[in-house]
């Protein structure tokens, strides 16, 4: 299993349109071949700032993913818009049952 987890930081006066365009990415991911689970949130104290948390069955899942229309669509979303910082981090994990 891998693990996706990040923030993107959004110029404030986007905010609208960034969380339109995560509302429909989010949606469109959580359908993909491989995905366990997606959520994005937005920071209540710091808006702008969205944080991710992905999971994904396989590394073949997570590759399929990236180069999908819906990723393609997102990034073209976001060039339109003044991002501040992005900071991804993958994981490489193994389910534990307690």
């Amino acid at each position: 299993m891998l693990i996706v987890t990040g923030l993107i930081e959004i110029s404030p006066e986007y905010r609208r349109e960034a969380t339109e365009a995560f509302e429909q990415f989010v949606r469109a991911a959580r359908k993909e071949f491989g995905n366990i689970t997606y959520q994005m949130s937005e920071d209540i104290d710091m808006p702008g700032n969205f944080r991710f948390y992905e999971e994904w069955e396989a590394k073949e899942a997570l590759a399929r993913h990236l180069k999908s229309d819906n990723t393609a669509k997102f990034r073209q979303a976001l060039a339109g818009m003044q991002i501040l910082s992005i900071n991804v981090k993958r994981y490489e994990a193994t389910p534990v049952k307690l």
